[in-house]
Protein backbone atom coordinates (compact mmCIF):
# COMPACT_ATOMS: atom_id res chain seq x y z
CA UNK A 1 0.00 0.00 0.00
CA UNK A 2 1.43 3.45 -1.02
CA UNK A 3 -0.41 5.45 1.29
CA UNK A 4 -1.06 9.20 1.43
CA UNK A 5 1.33 11.80 1.33
CA UNK A 6 1.11 12.59 4.97
CA UNK A 7 1.42 9.49 6.45
CA UNK A 8 4.13 8.44 8.36
CA UNK A 9 5.46 5.47 10.43
CA UNK A 10 6.31 5.88 13.82
CA UNK A 11 9.60 3.97 14.59
CA UNK A 12 9.95 3.23 17.94
CA UNK A 13 6.68 1.69 20.23
CA UNK A 14 7.73 2.30 23.61
CA UNK A 15 7.52 4.93 25.99
CA UNK A 16 8.46 8.31 24.10
CA UNK A 17 6.02 6.52 21.55
CA UNK A 18 2.50 7.43 23.33
CA UNK A 19 3.37 11.40 23.14
CA UNK A 20 4.53 11.04 19.38
CA UNK A 21 1.37 10.34 18.43
CA UNK A 22 -0.03 13.69 19.06
CA UNK A 23 2.99 15.41 18.21
CA UNK A 24 2.84 14.26 14.34
CA UNK A 25 -0.60 15.31 14.19
CA UNK A 26 0.47 18.67 15.70
CA UNK A 27 2.77 18.77 12.33
CA UNK A 28 -0.19 17.76 10.00
CA UNK A 29 1.16 14.05 9.68
CA UNK A 30 -1.31 10.94 10.10
CA UNK A 31 0.26 8.15 11.79
CA UNK A 32 -0.43 4.90 10.22
CA UNK A 33 1.62 2.34 12.63
CA UNK A 34 4.29 1.50 14.52
CA UNK A 35 7.58 -0.22 13.80
CA UNK A 36 9.80 -1.74 16.39
CA UNK A 37 12.98 -3.45 16.53
CA UNK A 38 11.73 -5.88 18.84
CA UNK A 39 9.96 -8.47 17.14
CA UNK A 40 7.79 -9.65 19.92
CA UNK A 41 5.85 -5.98 19.85
CA UNK A 42 4.54 -6.92 16.38
CA UNK A 43 1.12 -7.71 16.08
CA UNK A 44 -0.09 -5.86 19.07
CA UNK A 45 -1.86 -2.61 19.00
CA UNK A 46 0.11 -0.08 20.67
CA UNK A 47 -1.63 3.37 21.16
CA UNK A 48 -4.47 2.47 18.67
CA UNK A 49 -2.01 1.71 16.12
CA UNK A 50 -0.82 -1.55 14.95
CA UNK A 51 2.83 -2.46 15.39
CA UNK A 52 5.22 -4.06 12.50
CA UNK A 53 8.59 -5.49 12.48
CA UNK A 54 10.77 -3.77 9.96
CA UNK A 55 10.36 -6.67 7.36
CA UNK A 56 6.62 -6.19 8.23
CA UNK A 57 6.70 -2.68 7.38
CA UNK A 58 8.43 -2.71 4.12
CA UNK A 59 5.81 -5.08 2.89
CA UNK A 60 2.73 -3.30 4.43
CA UNK A 61 3.81 0.24 3.25
CA UNK A 62 6.44 -0.16 0.21
CA UNK A 63 9.94 1.56 -0.40
CA UNK A 64 8.83 5.30 0.35
CA UNK A 65 8.55 5.44 3.68
CA UNK A 66 8.15 8.73 5.82
CA UNK A 67 9.32 7.82 9.34
CA UNK A 68 9.03 9.53 12.54
CA UNK A 69 12.13 8.22 15.34
CA UNK A 70 10.15 8.71 18.52
CA UNK A 71 13.27 8.41 21.20
CA UNK A 72 15.12 11.40 21.82
CA UNK A 73 18.23 12.14 21.31
CA UNK A 74 21.06 10.52 22.04
CA UNK A 75 19.04 7.30 21.44
CA UNK A 76 17.22 8.79 18.14
CA UNK A 77 20.62 9.89 16.32
CA UNK A 78 22.02 6.05 17.09
CA UNK A 79 19.28 4.63 15.78
CA UNK A 80 18.96 6.67 12.87
CA UNK A 81 22.54 5.78 11.95
CA UNK A 82 21.52 2.31 12.08
CA UNK A 83 18.09 2.50 9.88
CA UNK A 84 20.20 4.27 7.33
CA UNK A 85 23.45 2.03 7.37
CA UNK A 86 21.29 -1.26 6.59
CA UNK A 87 18.99 0.68 4.05
CA UNK A 88 15.77 0.85 5.70
CA UNK A 89 15.18 4.52 5.57
CA UNK A 90 16.91 7.24 3.83
CA UNK A 91 17.71 10.10 6.38
CA UNK A 92 15.79 13.02 4.15
CA UNK A 93 12.73 10.47 4.32
CA UNK A 94 12.70 10.97 8.33
CA UNK A 95 10.82 13.60 8.99
CA UNK A 96 11.76 14.58 12.43
CA UNK A 97 15.66 15.39 11.35
CA UNK A 98 13.86 17.89 8.27
CA UNK A 99 12.02 19.73 11.18
CA UNK A 100 13.63 23.19 13.52
CA UNK A 101 13.52 21.88 17.09
CA UNK A 102 12.52 24.35 19.33
CA UNK A 103 12.74 24.64 23.27
CA UNK A 104 10.46 22.72 25.52
CA UNK A 105 9.46 20.34 27.88
CA UNK A 106 7.79 16.76 28.90
CA UNK A 107 6.09 18.32 31.30
CA UNK A 108 5.26 21.75 30.04
CA UNK A 109 3.55 19.74 26.85
CA UNK A 110 1.65 17.41 28.84
CA UNK A 111 1.77 17.54 32.53
CA UNK A 112 -0.98 19.05 34.57
CA UNK A 113 -0.43 19.10 38.52
CA UNK A 114 -3.36 20.17 40.93
CA UNK A 115 -2.95 20.96 44.63
CA UNK A 116 -5.39 23.13 46.50
CA UNK A 117 -5.21 26.87 44.85
CA UNK A 118 -3.08 26.23 41.72
CA UNK A 119 -2.66 24.62 38.92
CA UNK A 120 1.20 24.13 37.36
CA UNK A 121 2.97 21.43 35.32
CA UNK A 122 6.61 20.45 37.38
CA UNK A 123 7.47 20.50 40.47
CA UNK A 124 11.09 22.22 41.71
CA UNK A 125 13.77 19.68 42.03
CA UNK A 126 17.18 21.63 43.26
CA UNK A 127 18.60 22.67 40.84
CA UNK A 128 16.86 20.20 37.68
CA UNK A 129 13.98 22.85 37.52
CA UNK A 130 12.84 26.08 37.57
CA UNK A 131 10.44 27.54 39.96
CA UNK A 132 6.72 26.61 38.06
CA UNK A 133 4.81 29.26 36.54
CA UNK A 134 1.62 28.31 38.39
CA UNK A 135 -2.66 29.19 37.43
CA UNK A 136 -4.62 30.05 40.17
CA UNK A 137 -7.26 27.55 41.37
CA UNK A 138 -10.76 29.12 41.34
CA UNK A 139 -12.82 25.91 42.99
CA UNK A 140 -16.39 28.04 42.22
CA UNK A 141 -15.56 28.08 38.60
CA UNK A 142 -13.23 25.31 37.27
CA UNK A 143 -14.14 26.10 33.49
CA UNK A 144 -12.76 29.21 33.56
CA UNK A 145 -9.53 27.80 35.79
CA UNK A 146 -8.82 25.48 33.04
CA UNK A 147 -9.51 27.67 30.45
CA UNK A 148 -6.59 29.95 31.96
CA UNK A 149 -4.30 26.90 32.67
CA UNK A 150 -4.00 25.90 28.64
CA UNK A 151 -3.84 29.33 27.36
CA UNK A 152 -1.17 30.28 30.04
CA UNK A 153 0.47 26.93 28.68
CA UNK A 154 0.55 27.47 25.14
CA UNK A 155 1.42 31.07 25.52
CA UNK A 156 4.81 30.00 27.24
CA UNK A 157 5.07 27.26 24.21
CA UNK A 158 4.79 29.95 21.64
CA UNK A 159 7.17 32.10 23.27
CA UNK A 160 10.00 29.68 23.75
CA UNK A 161 9.25 28.23 19.93
CA UNK A 162 9.53 31.93 18.69
CA UNK A 163 12.63 32.78 21.16
CA UNK A 164 10.45 35.57 23.20
CA UNK A 165 10.85 36.18 27.09
CA UNK A 166 8.64 33.76 29.18
CA UNK A 167 7.80 32.33 33.06
CA UNK A 168 10.00 28.93 31.59
CA UNK A 169 13.33 31.23 30.51
CA UNK A 170 16.16 29.30 31.73
CA UNK A 171 14.71 26.20 33.18
CA UNK A 172 17.54 23.20 32.96
CA UNK A 173 14.53 20.79 32.10
CA UNK A 174 14.22 22.81 28.74
CA UNK A 175 15.78 21.01 25.73
CA UNK A 176 15.45 21.63 21.96
CA UNK A 177 12.39 18.76 20.62
CA UNK A 178 9.71 18.28 18.46
CA UNK A 179 6.77 19.86 20.00
CA UNK A 180 4.27 20.72 17.39
CA UNK A 181 3.86 23.82 14.75
CA UNK A 182 4.40 27.16 16.42
CA UNK A 183 5.43 25.28 19.43
CA UNK A 184 1.48 25.72 20.25
CA UNK A 185 1.71 21.96 20.82
CA UNK A 186 -1.72 19.91 21.71
CA UNK A 187 -4.40 21.17 24.12
CA UNK A 188 -4.94 17.77 25.39
CA UNK A 189 -3.49 16.69 28.80
CA UNK A 190 -1.64 13.49 29.24
CA UNK A 191 -0.40 13.32 32.58
CA UNK A 192 -2.51 14.32 35.42
CA UNK A 193 -1.52 14.25 39.35
CA UNK A 194 -4.28 15.67 41.68
CA UNK A 195 -1.39 16.68 44.65
CA UNK A 196 -3.40 19.12 47.36
CA UNK A 197 -1.89 19.21 50.94
CA UNK A 198 -4.38 16.45 52.34
CA UNK A 199 -3.54 15.49 56.22
CA UNK A 200 -1.30 12.12 56.69
CA UNK A 201 -0.84 10.42 59.77
CA UNK A 202 2.89 9.94 59.20
CA UNK A 203 6.10 12.14 60.13
CA UNK A 204 8.74 10.98 57.43
CA UNK A 205 11.79 12.42 57.53
CA UNK A 206 12.45 12.73 53.82
CA UNK A 207 8.43 14.53 53.95
CA UNK A 208 8.19 18.36 52.84
CA UNK A 209 4.54 17.62 52.41
CA UNK A 210 2.78 20.59 53.88
CA UNK A 211 -0.32 18.06 55.65
CA UNK A 212 2.11 15.79 56.91
CA UNK A 213 2.10 15.06 60.46
CA UNK A 214 4.97 17.15 61.68
CA UNK A 215 3.66 19.76 59.73
CA UNK A 216 0.34 19.85 59.83
CA UNK A 217 -0.74 22.78 62.34
CA UNK A 218 1.49 25.38 60.52
CA UNK A 219 -0.17 24.63 57.31
CA UNK A 220 -3.89 24.48 58.68
CA UNK A 221 -5.33 26.66 56.39
CA UNK A 222 -3.24 24.98 53.24
CA UNK A 223 -5.10 21.84 54.53
CA UNK A 224 -8.42 22.89 55.12
CA UNK A 225 -8.30 24.60 51.19
CA UNK A 226 -6.97 21.20 50.04
CA UNK A 227 -10.06 18.92 51.37
CA UNK A 228 -12.87 21.59 49.93
CA UNK A 229 -10.94 21.07 46.73
CA UNK A 230 -13.75 20.22 44.31
CA UNK A 231 -12.21 17.17 42.84
CA UNK A 232 -15.73 15.58 41.19
CA UNK A 233 -16.09 19.34 39.40
CA UNK A 234 -12.53 19.48 38.71
CA UNK A 235 -12.66 15.84 36.60
CA UNK A 236 -16.57 16.80 35.27
CA UNK A 237 -14.81 20.22 32.93
CA UNK A 238 -12.10 18.76 31.79
CA UNK A 239 -14.35 15.77 30.21
CA UNK A 240 -16.74 18.09 28.90
CA UNK A 241 -13.72 20.31 27.62
CA UNK A 242 -12.05 17.31 26.26
CA UNK A 243 -8.60 17.78 27.00
CA UNK A 244 -7.48 14.63 28.80
CA UNK A 245 -6.12 12.27 26.54
CA UNK A 246 -3.99 10.26 29.52
CA UNK A 247 -1.13 8.42 28.98
CA UNK A 248 -0.49 7.35 32.24
CA UNK A 249 -2.46 6.69 34.94
CA UNK A 250 -3.84 9.89 37.32
CA UNK A 251 -1.86 10.54 40.31
CA UNK A 252 -3.44 10.73 43.58
CA UNK A 253 -0.38 12.08 46.13
CA UNK A 254 0.64 14.62 48.59
CA UNK A 255 -1.45 13.11 51.67
CA UNK A 256 -3.44 10.39 52.99
CA UNK A 257 -6.23 9.65 51.17
CA UNK A 258 -7.95 6.92 53.12
CA UNK A 259 -8.21 9.62 56.01
CA UNK A 260 -10.46 12.20 54.21
CA UNK A 261 -13.88 12.09 54.84
CA UNK A 262 -15.15 12.78 50.80
CA UNK A 263 -12.56 9.95 50.13
CA UNK A 264 -15.42 8.31 47.93
CA UNK A 265 -16.40 11.28 46.26
CA UNK A 266 -12.47 11.53 45.18
CA UNK A 267 -12.29 8.41 44.28
CA UNK A 268 -15.68 7.76 42.61
CA UNK A 269 -14.67 10.82 40.45
CA UNK A 270 -11.91 9.01 38.84
CA UNK A 271 -13.12 5.69 38.60
CA UNK A 272 -13.76 5.80 34.98
CA UNK A 273 -9.69 6.10 34.44
CA UNK A 274 -6.66 4.36 35.63
CA UNK A 275 -4.82 5.40 38.80
CA UNK A 276 -1.78 5.61 40.59
CA UNK A 277 -3.28 5.56 44.31
CA UNK A 278 0.02 6.93 46.81
CA UNK A 279 -0.88 5.66 50.28
CA UNK A 280 1.09 4.93 53.17
CA UNK A 281 -1.06 1.88 54.00
CA UNK A 282 -1.32 2.51 57.63
CA UNK A 283 -5.18 2.37 57.10
CA UNK A 284 -6.59 -0.63 54.33
CA UNK A 285 -9.59 0.79 51.87
CA UNK A 286 -11.42 -2.07 49.90
CA UNK A 287 -12.72 0.53 46.89
CA UNK A 288 -8.50 1.49 46.79
CA UNK A 289 -8.06 -2.44 46.40
CA UNK A 290 -10.82 -2.41 44.24
CA UNK A 291 -9.22 0.23 41.99
CA UNK A 292 -5.54 -0.88 41.82
CA UNK A 293 -6.63 -4.21 41.39
CA UNK A 294 -8.20 -3.30 37.85
CA UNK A 295 -5.41 -4.31 35.02
CA UNK A 296 -5.97 -1.40 33.52
CA UNK A 297 -2.71 0.75 34.25
CA UNK A 298 -4.00 1.31 37.93
CA UNK A 299 -1.38 0.62 40.89
CA UNK A 300 -0.74 0.99 44.29
CA UNK A 301 2.67 3.40 45.42
CA UNK A 302 3.88 2.77 48.92
CA UNK A 303 6.92 3.95 50.13
CA UNK A 304 8.50 1.42 53.30
CA UNK A 305 11.43 3.05 53.26
CA UNK A 306 13.07 -0.02 56.49
CA UNK A 307 12.91 -3.26 57.38
CA UNK A 308 12.68 -3.28 60.88
CA UNK A 309 10.21 -2.20 62.90
CA UNK A 310 12.09 0.20 65.31
CA UNK A 311 13.48 2.06 61.77
CA UNK A 312 9.82 2.18 60.58
CA UNK A 313 8.90 4.43 63.82
CA UNK A 314 12.40 6.36 63.66
CA UNK A 315 11.77 7.16 59.84
CA UNK A 316 8.52 7.72 59.26
CA UNK A 317 7.29 8.77 63.03
CA UNK A 318 4.54 6.12 64.16
CA UNK A 319 4.55 2.90 65.23
CA UNK A 320 3.00 0.97 62.15
CA UNK A 321 5.74 -1.15 60.59
CA UNK A 322 3.33 -4.42 61.29
CA UNK A 323 -0.07 -3.09 60.31
CA UNK A 324 1.50 -1.40 56.79
CA UNK A 325 3.15 -4.87 55.56
CA UNK A 326 -0.49 -6.78 57.23
CA UNK A 327 -2.82 -4.01 54.73
CA UNK A 328 0.22 -4.35 51.79
CA UNK A 329 0.34 -8.05 51.98
CA UNK A 330 -3.47 -7.61 51.85
CA UNK A 331 -3.81 -5.86 48.37
CA UNK A 332 -1.56 -8.15 46.84
CA UNK A 333 -3.37 -10.57 48.16
CA UNK A 334 -6.07 -9.03 46.54
CA UNK A 335 -4.62 -9.04 43.28
CA UNK A 336 -3.33 -5.34 43.28
CA UNK A 337 -0.49 -4.08 41.17
CA UNK A 338 2.39 -2.46 43.50
CA UNK A 339 5.33 -0.01 43.31
CA UNK A 340 7.21 -0.36 46.17
CA UNK A 341 9.54 2.18 47.56
CA UNK A 342 12.69 2.85 49.61
CA UNK A 343 14.47 5.97 50.68
CA UNK A 344 17.97 5.42 51.38
CA UNK A 345 19.12 7.56 54.51
CA UNK A 346 21.21 7.13 57.06
CA UNK A 347 19.21 5.59 59.61
CA UNK A 348 17.68 2.79 57.08
CA UNK A 349 20.84 2.17 54.80
CA UNK A 350 22.20 -0.82 56.93
CA UNK A 351 21.75 -4.24 55.49
CA UNK A 352 19.61 -5.23 58.53
CA UNK A 353 16.59 -3.34 57.37
CA UNK A 354 17.50 -4.15 53.29
CA UNK A 355 17.26 -7.65 54.00
CA UNK A 356 14.37 -7.43 55.96
CA UNK A 357 12.44 -5.10 53.49
CA UNK A 358 13.70 -7.12 50.49
CA UNK A 359 12.34 -10.36 52.04
CA UNK A 360 9.07 -8.67 51.87
CA UNK A 361 9.27 -7.87 48.61
CA UNK A 362 9.59 -11.35 47.85
CA UNK A 363 6.47 -12.19 49.50
CA UNK A 364 3.96 -9.97 47.17
CA UNK A 365 5.85 -9.63 44.09
CA UNK A 366 5.69 -5.95 43.28
CA UNK A 367 5.53 -5.13 39.96
CA UNK A 368 8.50 -2.81 41.00
CA UNK A 369 10.73 -1.74 43.69
CA UNK A 370 11.92 2.08 43.42
CA UNK A 371 14.65 2.79 44.92
CA UNK A 372 15.20 6.37 45.68
CA UNK A 373 17.09 9.15 47.60
CA UNK A 374 16.22 12.32 49.83
CA UNK A 375 15.42 15.18 47.33
CA UNK A 376 15.67 17.73 50.03
CA UNK A 377 19.56 17.07 51.09
CA UNK A 378 22.55 18.05 49.19
CA UNK A 379 23.52 14.91 46.88
CA UNK A 380 27.10 16.27 46.76
CA UNK A 381 27.76 15.38 50.46
CA UNK A 382 25.96 11.82 51.27
CA UNK A 383 27.34 9.52 53.53
CA UNK A 384 29.21 6.71 51.43
CA UNK A 385 26.99 4.68 53.47
CA UNK A 386 23.97 5.23 51.38
CA UNK A 387 25.40 4.79 48.19
CA UNK A 388 26.93 1.50 49.47
CA UNK A 389 23.47 0.74 50.58
CA UNK A 390 21.64 1.67 47.09
CA UNK A 391 24.63 -0.84 45.29
CA UNK A 392 23.58 -3.71 47.86
CA UNK A 393 19.84 -3.24 47.59
CA UNK A 394 20.11 -3.39 43.91
CA UNK A 395 22.56 -6.50 43.48
CA UNK A 396 20.42 -8.27 46.11
CA UNK A 397 16.54 -7.47 44.08
CA UNK A 398 18.32 -8.74 41.31
CA UNK A 399 19.46 -11.61 43.23
CA UNK A 400 16.03 -12.40 44.40
CA UNK A 401 14.30 -11.29 41.09
CA UNK A 402 12.90 -8.36 42.04
CA UNK A 403 12.31 -5.75 39.39
CA UNK A 404 13.82 -2.62 40.75
CA UNK A 405 14.69 1.14 39.11
CA UNK A 406 17.25 3.63 40.71
CA UNK A 407 16.19 7.03 40.44
CA UNK A 408 18.25 9.53 40.04
CA UNK A 409 17.87 11.29 43.21
CA UNK A 410 21.84 10.56 44.79
CA UNK A 411 23.89 13.25 42.64
CA UNK A 412 26.02 13.17 39.17
CA UNK A 413 29.09 11.76 41.18
CA UNK A 414 27.07 8.86 43.21
CA UNK A 415 24.85 8.20 40.15
CA UNK A 416 28.72 7.49 38.31
CA UNK A 417 29.19 5.45 41.22
CA UNK A 418 26.55 3.39 41.49
CA UNK A 419 26.33 2.50 37.54
CA UNK A 420 30.04 1.70 37.47
CA UNK A 421 29.50 -0.82 40.68
CA UNK A 422 26.51 -2.29 38.76
CA UNK A 423 28.18 -2.38 35.40
CA UNK A 424 25.35 -0.64 33.23
CA UNK A 425 25.40 2.63 31.93
CA UNK A 426 22.59 4.74 30.49
CA UNK A 427 19.31 5.14 33.14
CA UNK A 428 19.55 2.07 35.59
CA UNK A 429 16.14 0.07 36.44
Amino acid sequence: MNGRVNDVILYGAGNQGKYAVDIVKNYGLNPVAFCDADEKKAGTIYCGLPVFTKEETRKQFGENLKLWVTPEPPLRDEIVEGLVAEKFAQKKDICNLSLKPTLGCFHLQSTVIVNESRLYQCCVWGDLRNYPPYTEVDNEDWESTITRYLENRNEIMAALAEGRPCACDGCPSLYEGYWGNGGGGSSKIHVLAISPSYPCQLSCKYCAVPGNAREIEKNREAVCQAKKLDIAQMMRVLEEKDVLDLKEPIQLSAGEITILPNKKEILDSLSKYPVQVFSNCVLYDAQISEMISRKDGSFLNVSVDAGTRETYREVKGLDAYDRVLSHIRRYAQEGAVIEIKYILMSENCDRENIDGFLAFCKEISPRALMISGDLNVDHTNLPAKIIDGVIYMARQAERYGIPYRIMPYFGDKNMERIQEELNVTGEIK
